[in-house]
């Protein structure tokens, strides 16, 4: 199987240098371990709104997943990329992977993530991706991680936030203008619709607004703006993307509003696979992380590129 590994992170890491500003790309495939027959699902690259691994899990290309390993039951689903997954793509994987044990669409351990350079190499080589503290960061008491935590009082919320979550909505993202720029409701919890938290899709669109209103920032900075949730307890994934984009977040101290707590994980509480994640991708008892430890395959694309 290292020999195939091998060949998907050599045609990842060719895809990733097609995107200079950029260099990260990643695939899916469904291998049969004993025929050693393959089938790619997809090929995605990374852009400023989404990592590569994020747009694998659309859901046109889960439903192609689940169709092949259905018609291939020895098959291993793997995914591969130039880079380690970053924390909140973690997570996002390790829910997918769960989910099809759960389901029994595949065996436990048949979900494996074949990458190049860890996350030193890629803060060495590209520092504006540097992602190193992020476990580190998660395992912190809260006061005294990256992400800024407030409770408070619902009647202390800005109207604005009130307002929207009065109106049947879980999470709101406040620029400091204080005006709204995203809203979200949550997700259902099916196969199809993963990583649907409302704290996820609005840190999505408060992205994309960026993307579209200023251009000066880069569109996952959203340093200044503050996330309003329902939520008690954020699973590692929310977190993660709140982590990386600088968001603060602010959570209801009263009973003026209902929980809207959704579970990014169908079978634990966001507590616990909270922890889980935070221990890193090695702890994983449902994805296999295999690295390919060879400086000349896989490492291409984050060299800098040339000045003009």
């Amino acid at each position: 199987m290292k020999k195939i590994y091998t060949a998907f992170l050599t045609q990842t890491d060719e895809m990733a240098k097609s995107k200079p500003a950029g260099p990260f790309a990643a695939r899916m495939d469904v291998v049969d371990p004993m025929t050693k027959q393959h089938w790619n699902i997809a090929k995605t690259l990374w852009c400023p709104l989404s990592t590569a691994e994020d747009k694998l899990l659309s859901a046109s290309i889960i439903n192609a997943v689940l169709q092949r390993i259905a018609a291939s039951p020895h098959g291993v689903v793997v995914v591969t990329a130039n880079v380690q997954p970053c924390a909140e793509s973690h997570a996002k994987l390790e829910m997918l992977a769960r989910r099809l044990v759960y389901d029994q669409k595949i065996a436990n351990q048949r979900f494996r993530v074949v990458y190049g350079a860890d996350l030193n190499e890629l803060a060495e080589m590209r520092p504006e991706f540097d992602d190193t503290d992020s476990y580190a960061d998660m395992r912190r008491q809260r006061k005294n991680r990256r992400v800024s935590f407030r409770q408070i009082a619902f009647h202390r919320f800005p109207a604005v936030a009130r307002h929207v979550l009065q109106d049947k909505k879980d999470a709101a993202i406040v620029n400091s203008d204080g005006a709204v720029v995203a809203t979200a409701r949550h997700g259902n919890d099916g196969i199809l619709t993963l990583a649907q938290t409302a704290e996820l899709k609005a840190i999505q669109d408060a992205k994309k607004h960026q993307a579209e209103t200023d251009k000066t920032k880069n569109p996952w900075d959203l340093s200044g703006m503050s996330l309003y949730t329902k939520s008690r307890k954020l699973g590692p994934a929310s977190y993660a993307a709140a982590q990386w984009t600088g968001v603060n977040l602010v959570f209801s101290s009263t009973s003026m509003i209902q929980d809207g707590t959704q579970r990014e994980n169908i079978a634990v509480s966001n507590s616990v696979f909270y922890g889980i994640i935070a221990r890193g991708p090695q702890s994983s008892r449902f994805v296999e992380y295999i690295r390919i430890d060879d400086p000349t395959i896989g490492r291409s694309a984050l060299q800098p590129p040339s000045p003009a």
